[in-house]
């Protein structure tokens, strides 16, 4: 890595729970901890703009995870 021009990290899953019906909503983290990160404005650094701010729930992106996870729908989260 000479250079590093972006850095772009991706988290998706899975999670699929047996019991559950198929409009129902499941997290894989404590809810309140998901909500308080998906609910914070994004915030990220560009070399030439500095810090950007942008609402929750920007960023959707359609991605295709490795093998076993397949296609997540993705938005760009605050996350500590």
């Amino acid at each position: 890595f000479d250079e590093i021009h972006e850095v772009h990290v991706k988290d998706g899953g899975n999670l699929e729970i047996p019991t559950a019906g198929e409009n129902d909503v499941v997290f894989g983290f404590n809810v309140w901890t998901v909500l308080d990160e998906v609910l914070n404005p994004n915030v990220e650094w560009d070399k030439e703009k500095g810090f950007l701010v942008e609402p929750p729930f920007a960023g959707r992106e359609v991605f295709e995870m490795p093998d076993g996870v397949g296609t997540n729908t993705l938005i760009k989260v605050e996350h500590e």
